[in-house]
This record gives C-alpha cells, sequence and structure tokens, in this order.
C-alpha cells in the first residue's frame, strides 16, 4: 500500500457531491426494515446520509459499519447503529442479509505475505467478493472505485454475472479529477449469470472510456428493498 494510504488505512471518504447525488437515487421499498452495510464505513458520514435519505422519504432503516482504525470507528459509532472495530476478515455476518451495500474500498494492491504460486489482487476486487454474498437478492451495490478497476477482466466479469441493472457514472468533475473514480449501482441477481455484452461495456469504461457524469446524467432510481432478515445481522 502507498505510504499515504498506510497512515490512512485505506481510507478515501465518499466527496460531498457524489454522496447527495447517490443519495437521491435511492428509494425506499416500505413495510419493513432495510439493513444496510459498509465493511468500510471510516466515519460512517456516507451510510448515515443515505439512511436519513431513506428515512425521509419513509424507510425504516437499521446501520450496520465495520471500520479497521479505532478512532474513526469511534466516530461511525455516534452515527451508525451497529459498529465493529476490526478488518472486514475478521467478522461474521449472515448472508443474504443487507438490503443495500455501501462499498467504497481501499484503492490499492493487496499487501502481506502471499502464498506460493498466489497471484496478488486488487484490494478492490477481494472487498467485492468478500462482501457480494451479504447483499440479498434484489438488493442494491453502491460500488465507489478508480476508473480503470472496471477494466480488470475479473472485475467486470463478476460484476456483469452477479449484478443486474447495472449503470455507471464518473464522479463530477471536481471530484473525479483528484482520483478518478467512478461510481457502479446495480441489483443483485437471484442467481449468476455471464453478461458478456455488460461485461465488455464495464472493460471499456476501464479502458478510458468514459460514462456520463454523475451531476450530467441522472441516475434511474433504484428501490432498496425490505430485509427478509428479522433478527440483527451481526
Amino acid at each position: 500500500m502507498r505510504l499515504a494510504g498506510q497512515e490512512k488505512l485505506g481510507y478515501y471518504p465518499t466527496p460531498p457531491e457524489t454522496l447527495r447525488l447517490l443519495a437521491q437515487a435511492l428509494k425506499p421499498e416500505t413495510g419493513g426494515l432495510l439493513r444496510l452495510l459498509d465493511p468500510c464505513a471510516g466515519k460512517g458520514e456516507a451510510l448515515a446520509a443515505v439512511a436519513q435519505s431513506l428515512k425521509d422519504q419513509g424507510g425504516q432503516v437499521v446501520t450496520y459499519g465495520v471500520e479497521l482504525a479505532d478512532v474513526r470507528a469511534q466516530e461511525a459509532a455516534q452515527v451508525l447503529d451497529h459498529v465493529i472495530q476490526a478488518t472486514w476478515w475478521d467478522v461474521t455476518t449472515r448472508n443474504k442479509a443487507f438490503s443495500l451495500l455501501w462499498l467504497n474500498p481501499p484503492y490499492d494492491w493487496e499487501y502481506g505475505e502471499l502464498k506460493e504460486g498466489k497471484k496478488r489482487q486488487r484490494l478492490e476486487y477481494q472487498f467485492l467478493r468478500a462482501t457480494e454474498d451479504k447483499l440479498a437478492p434484489g438488493g442494491v451495490l453502491v460500488y465507489i472505485v478508480p476508473q480503470g478497476i472496471l477494466g480488470r477482466p475479473n472485475v467486470a466479469r463478476f460484476l456483469a454475472g452477479h449484478f443486474d441493472r447495472i449503470q455507471v457514472r464518473r464522479l463530477p468533475a471536481d471530484e473525479y479529477d483528484r482520483f478518478n473514480q467512478v461510481v457502479l449501482l446495480g441489483v443483485r441477481r437471484r442467481k449468476a449469470m455471464r453478461d458478456e455484452a455488460v461485461e465488455e461495456t464495464l472493460r471499456l469504461y476501464g479502458s478510458g472510456a468514459n460514462p456520463p457524469a454523475l451531476d450530467e446524467d441522472p441516475l434511474d432510481a433504484y428501490i432498496v428493498p425490505v430485509s427478509q432478515v428479522a433478527e440483527r445481522s451481526f
């Protein structure tokens, strides 16, 4: 991990205009509880803002966050309902329990010792693979990553195969310029399938073809579904 990233433990919070526009695209299903998960919660401000927007629209919401840095975890606990201070890999949660997965992972390569013959992976991909099954079928993924990540074959294939209704937007100009980030929204499929057309589109974006800007081409709305899990998910 880069030195700056090491100091921040991979913390790159969602920029404010992007957060506002994304929250606008999320609509609550009524008649039950919406469970929202952020496995890289930082100070909790992004998930808290989304939760508040859903509540303002009549949703019943409970939030769950995991954050490695102790000080940030303490801050997140002030604005989220349930927070664990740990690395995601040490947390046990129920599968298919969450209505929305907010995933703004560390932007870097896997670090530490690797087993012989094992290739080093991007953390953006590792977090995606490790959290996707926590999302209920029909649940909404919000995935915020550097644009080039979408061009990686394993990332494009996984996203296209596991998610439907995918939309990609680059961040507004002032916020995009810093890390060249894009946001991808999608709905988790009930059964994974190969979608070569979407896969190719994602790879083109990752290779430099620019998706529309979030502030110029608003996202179609996504309904955040009611969770079918009755008890706490942590």
